[in-house]
């Protein structure tokens, strides 16, 4: 999936450059050029991890999906999880 600057649609990435560079050279955001349909209220029952996994699966189809998504949120929200989730 291609992202785009919100300042200039002509100036696209994927989803690890997007990542990496946080903003676009011209200081616009990176959006995906689609939003992909996925179940988001399906996703509401999980945990923050959960649902952060299936959200960013829904946007990101390159590199960062390779590398394992549950793996990419799973420092970001083991911390939050184990305060409000026993596990």
């Amino acid at each position: 999936m291609l992202y785009h600057s919100t300042r200039n649609s002509q100036d696209r990435v994927d989803s690890a450059q997007a990542v990496l560079m946080g903003l676009a050279p011209d200081g616009g955001l990176y959006v995906p050029q689609h939003l992909p349909e996925f179940d988001w209220q399906a996703c509401l029952s999980g945990s923050s991890l959960d649902m952060s996994t299936v959200i960013l699966s829904a946007v990101d189809t390159d590199t960062l999906k390779k590398l394992g998504m549950h793996l990419t949120c799973d420092p970001v929200y083991e911390e939050e999880d184990r305060k409000y989730h026993k596990k």
